[in-house]
């Protein structure tokens, strides 16, 4: 099995296709499109490890659906089933936070979350450790079709996995899982005018501290400040995308367009 890289770009899945993004240009190159056989809808819940370097994620569609650990040449390891049943929603956001523990959750019947422990050489190590359900905010979960598309943790900025969703004006607004409640939190509105109804299908964290956003339908790029205020700025366009999910290195102190 092959790590990937600490790069600055970010990584992108897309169904069975995984992608390095450009943040700043929006420029995407194709790492490579796995052949793995019995993958379903694909590669869903994109984390990347900064304890081993690993890509991980969900491989969805499938049932039972499992967790998987990438390989940067295309194969997938996988690890062990997860808890679900085909009239769930299957899970479809993660990340890892820096103590090497990996977040993901479904909506179905709330918000059911699991915490799986992939910091190497500890106790239960490739095990899920933790898991629980929590009620949700009114607004992102029942309406836009799905609401929540990814979450990711942000260094500075709390123990916490940050999330933007839009309404269907365009109006887009920062949600918060925390990490020590498990219950979700409306932080603000970051901006009144990004896209309407929009599928925030991957985002990204920064070593400084920012949001990083693609909006599925139309491939917009955008950079959410969510420290001393809240505020939203396109940066470019990148590839549009569905089935997808974001992660990045956010350990990389290069600065995103430096």
């Amino acid at each position: 099995m092959y790590t990937a890289p600490c790069v600055v770009e970010g990584y992108l899945s897309q169904a069975n296709a995984l992608y390095r993004v450009n943040l700043a240009t929006g420029n995407s190159t194709t790492i490579y499109t796995s052949t793995d056989s019995n993958t379903g809808d694909g590669i869903n819940s994109l984390a990347y490890n900064p304890l081993d370097n690993y890509l991980y994620c969900t491989i969805r569609g499938t049932n039972p659906e499992t967790m998987g650990r990438l390989s940067f040449d295309g194969r997938i390891q996988r690890l062990f089933t997860l808890p679900t049943n085909t009239t769930q929603r299957r899970f479809y956001v993660g990340d890892i936070t820096p103590d090497g523990q990996y977040w993901t959750a479904s909506q179905s019947n709330g918000w059911q979350w699991l915490k799986v422990n992939f910091a190497p050489g500890t106790a239960n190590y490739g095990q899920i450790v933790d898991s629980g359900s929590t009620s949700l905010p009114a607004s992102p979960f029942t309406t836009n079709g799905g609401g929540i598309q990814d979450w990711a943790y942000v260094p500075t900025a709390g123990n916490n996995l940050f999330a933007p969703w839009s309404d269907s004006a365009g109006v887009t607004y920062l949600y918060y899982f925390s990490l020590d409640t498990y219950t979700w939190a409306q932080v603000g509105v970051l901006s009144q005018n990004t896209v309407a109804n929009a599928k925030w299908n991957a985002v990204w964290a920064s070593n400084d501290g920012f949001l990083y956003g693609s909006e599925g339908n139309t491939g917009q790029i955008w950079k959410f400040t969510i420290r001393g205020g809240l505020a939203a700025q396109r940066i470019v366009t990148g590839p549009p995308s569905s089935l997808a999910d974001g992660a990045r290195c956010y350990t990389n102190t290069t600065a995103i367009g430096a």
